[in-house]
């Protein structure tokens, strides 16, 4: 069956940008950048060879701009690697907590059809195309390559010659690019960088029915209708620009299952519930029956909730992009027949993920073992931070209050002729707003925005106090509040 899929691409503001993928009108995927982060999976560098650790059989690259790489030295059979050498090499995980990211020098480059692997001699063939006919005339339509080797990936199956022509020859010269780059620069820094996670998005879901990309940036617009029309024909989709001055998640419907992503607890059509628990070492996800009285006895029950959950749990790792270990505690079941019927709900629900997910079975205190590669940082990472007033909580990032402000604004000024607005938050927010962003906000209005910091609020309780003119909102700004301490008032010096 056809499955639609749209792409809801938030790019107005560099506070925050957004790129979610709904497919039959479910939230599949969710893409959160703020600003470009370094070190993203699959960005080149120059690296220079820093360290060599014997007892770790590894390797630590300086790549230019934050922590040093982490090579394995298995990695890098066939190349040269010494102290104080430079060595081409690709971001293969991100930098997470305290560790900088993993890299290799076994570059891959993705295209639309194709994985050019400039350092591999074979070409492989993406096991979702399960047709021996296709495969073997995809393999004999490749040949073999001149230099390097290629993964066919699935989009080829039903592409046209001359597309895939096409793709092969503009990867390999891109790598033709970056070797060029790589004589002409000195080392560290970067030589390329994937391109932005909306095209990227795009790249990857064309394989896929897009019925609509829809956007609310005219930059973005643009890119994206390159990008079509670069791609070449197949895609008869519609690419929309949204200039409302709203916010387009909002207008579509996505803010409040976003925002259902950073808490714990996921409830379950028939009324289980999971509770989702990210540590250092390993996601533990634990399965409860809740409300759920489905079936007509209690291992029926059971079986229902497990299932349920089965399915959710796929769909959840991917979307919070979780990667490395993951436990699920399922509802203890005594039949072997319904162990096995939801480890297999749970393979069937992931095999759709573009990042490769292992369920390896149950352990004999019955924990289910999953791991998912990691590829980018999980969205609980993107999107919120340790919360400085308590020992283990977290709260959102300033960037992402930041960008909700800036929402905000804009949609209250669209209906509003007034020239000033006062927004009342936490003072620590506060002040970071008004050091970062404040006077950004009033050039891309043309309006005044006067901050009132509030000690002691909580961060996530700002709200727009009052639209008016500068007397109005200058003597409102110093009115009292609830609390003993006084409000602190925000403005640039222009305003």
């Amino acid at each position: 069956m056809t499955q639609d899929v749209k792409i809801y691409a938030n790019m107005l503001d560099e506070e925050e940008r957004r790129v979610a993928v709904v497919e039959d009108g479910r939230l599949r995927d969710l893409y959160v950048e703020h600003g470009r982060p370094v070190q993203q999976s699959g960005d080149i560098y120059l690296a220079r060879v820093e360290s060599i650790v014997s007892g770790m059989n590894a390797a630590f690259l300086n790549l230019g701009d934050g922590r040093n790489g982490f090579l394995y030295l298995a990695d890098a059979k066939g190349f040269s690697v010494h102290e104080n050498g430079e060595l081409i090499v690709q971001v293969t995980k991100t930098p997470r907590r305290s560790k900088g990211a993993r890299v290799t020098p076994q570059v891959s480059l993705p295209g639309r059809f194709f994985v050019y692997l400039p350092f591999a001699g074979s070409v492989g063939v993406s096991r979702k195309i399960g047709s021996a006919k296709d495969r073997q005339r995809l393999r004999a339509l490749v040949g073999s390559v001149e230099r390097g080797g290629v993964i066919i990936r699935t989009a080829a199956q039903d592409a046209a010659d001359e597309d895939l022509a096409t793709d092969l020859a503009q990867l390999q010269e891109q790598w033709e690019r970056i070797e060029q780059s790589a004589k002409l620069r000195m080392s560290p820094g970067v030589l390329w960088q994937e391109d932005g996670f909306l095209i990227r998005a795009l790249r990857d879901e064309l394989a896929h029915h897009i019925s609509e990309v829809v956007t609310d940036s005219r930059e973005a617009f643009d890119a994206v209708k390159g990008f079509v029309s670069a791609a070449g024909a197949g895609w008869s989709g519609q690419v929309s620009l949204l200039e409302k001055g709203i916010d387009l998640f909002e207008y579509c419907g996505l803010t409040q299952e976003i925002e259902s992503l950073i808490r714990p607890k996921v409830w379950l059509p028939s009324g289980g519930y999971l509770v989702i628990d990210q540590t250092e070492a390993l996601t533990a996800i634990d399965v409860n029956s809740g409300k759920c009285v489905d079936g007509s006895s209690l291992s029926a029950t059971v079986k229902t909730t497990n299932l349920e959950a089965a399915r959710e749990i796929a769909r959840q790792i991917r979307l919070r992009a979780i990667g490395g270990i993951v436990i699920v505690d399922f509802i203890d079941m005594e039949s072997e027949a319904d162990r096995t019927a939801v480890l297999d709900a749970l393979k069937d629900a992931s095999a759709a993920d573009p990042n490769k997910v292992r369920v390896y079975g149950m352990t004999s205190l019955g924990l289910a073992e999953v791991t998912r590669k990691r590829t980018r940082l999980d969205l609980r990472s993107q999107m919120t931070q340790p919360c400085s007033s308590c020992c283990e909580g977290r709260t959102w990032k300033d960037e992402a209050l930041a960008a909700s402000v800036k929402r905000r604004l804009r949609k209250a000024f669209a209906g509003s002729s007034s020239g000033w607005a006062l927004v009342a938050m936490n003072d620590e927010l506060a002040q970071i707003v008004a050091q970062k962003w404040l006077k950004g906000w009033e050039e891309t209005f043309g309006r005044r925005i006067v901050l009132r910091g509030l000690p002691g609020a909580s961060r996530t309780d700002w709200r727009i106090e009052a639209l008016g003119d500068s007397r109005k909102i200058l003597t409102q700004a110093q009115s009292p509040w609830e609390r003993e301490e006084p409000s602190r008032v925000y403005r640039t010096t222009d305003s």
